[in-house]
C-alpha cells in the first residue's frame, strides 16, 4: 500500500489557528444586515401593517403570523439576503 503524506505547510499548528482560519472568511457586515432585516420583518408593526393585508398570513388576533405568513417572511428574508449580497459584491455597502 502507498503511504499518504500530510503536508506540514497546509496543516494548522494549533486549535486557535484553526478557529481563526474558520472565522477569517466570515463577512460580518452581511451577518449584521441580515439580522437587522430579520428584526424588521418580525417586528409587530410590520406584521400588523403589511403582513396582515395578505389573506391568511396573520392569525385571528392580528399579531402572530400563520404558516403562510411565516413562509412569506422567509421568502422576504431570502430576497433581502440576495439584495445585501449583491450590494456587498458591488461594493455599495
Amino acid at each position: 500500500m502507498d503511504k499518504i503524506e500530510v503536508s506540514k505547510k497546509n496543516r494548522p499548528e494549533d486549535f486557535s489557528s484553526m478557529i481563526g482560519g474558520i472565522f477569517s472568511g466570515i463577512k460580518f457586515k452581511i451577518i449584521i444586515l441580515i439580522f437587522i432585516s430579520y428584526i424588521f420583518l418580525h417586528n409587530d408593526i410590520f406584521i400588523s401593517r403589511v403582513l396582515s393585508r395578505i389573506d391568511g398570513a396573520v392569525g385571528e388576533l392580528g399579531k402572530c403570523p400563520t404558516t403562510k405568513g411565516t413562509i412569506i417572511l422567509g421568502i422576504l428574508l431570502v430576497i433581502f439576503y440576495i439584495l445585501i449580497d449583491a450590494a456587498n459584491r458591488l461594493d455599495i455597502i
